[in-house]
């Protein structure tokens, strides 16, 4: 594995973690929500986007923070870094769209 392939691999992992954890998050409130719609008769369909963008946030601040030095370590330039890095945001905010859609 090079540096490239490695450093995709990397971010790869660590964004698919967050995926499925805002994705549960926001299954459970779609659950949450569908119920108390059927109880009360209320609309909460604008609300559950909120985890999915905060997932894209938080992943954004976590994985410079932490996935940078390994990346670095591993024999990566910062150019194939950010590189990997922008192109796994923009898979992860298609995903989403995908997901919430």
């Amino acid at each position: 594995m090079n540096a490239v392939k490695g450093t995709n691999r990397l971010i790869l992992d660590d964004m698919r973690l967050y995926m499925l954890i805002f994705t549960s998050i926001a299954l459970g409130l779609t659950a949450v929500y569908v119920a108390i719609g059927f109880l009360f008769h209320v609309s909460y369909s604008s609300q559950l986007f909120g985890p999915m963008y905060g997932g894209i946030c938080t992943f954004a601040i976590a994985g410079l923070i932490t996935l940078y030095p390994v990346a670095i370590g591993m024999g990566s330039t910062r150019i194939q870094f950010m590189k990997s890095f922008y192109t796994m945001g923009a898979f992860m905010v298609v995903g989403t769209m995908v997901i919430c859609i």
